[in-house]
């Protein structure tokens, strides 16, 4: 029986790297009401696949929902598995969605930003 609110993924996501805590968040999306689980399911499986378009996808869907710091982990993700498959143009793109949402962010920093000013 579905459950309300994101709280519980909301804490895995947080609490473990988003890699290793993919099983718990898949579980978790189809027992959790809320529109956070399943976009954070979808991050930690493109994640471990290390699949950019997916990464990125996600990271719009993060975006649409108001959540721009996770949305620029993802798109930052996604930059990074572009670039190791050798697709640079896609690598771009992928940067300079993080970078825009950055923008929007008041100074704020996700957690393992690369960008030293």
């Amino acid at each position: 029986m579905p459950r309300d609110g994101d709280g519980p993924a909301m804490l895995a996501f947080s609490l473990a790297g988003i890699g290793q805590a993919a099983p718990q968040l898949a579980e978790l999306a189809d027992q959790v009401d809320g529109p956070f689980a399943v976009k954070a399911a979808a991050h930690a499986a493109a994640l471990v696949a290390g699949d950019g378009a997916a990464l990125l996808a996600v990271a719009e869907r993060f975006a649409d929902q108001g959540a721009l710091l996770v949305a620029v982990e993802a798109a930052d993700a996604a930059a990074a598995a572009h670039r190791g498959a050798g697709r640079q143009a896609s690598a771009g793109a992928a940067a300079a969605r993080a970078g825009l949402w950055l923008t929007d962010c008041e100074g704020a920093r996700p957690p393992d930003d690369a960008r030293d000013a």
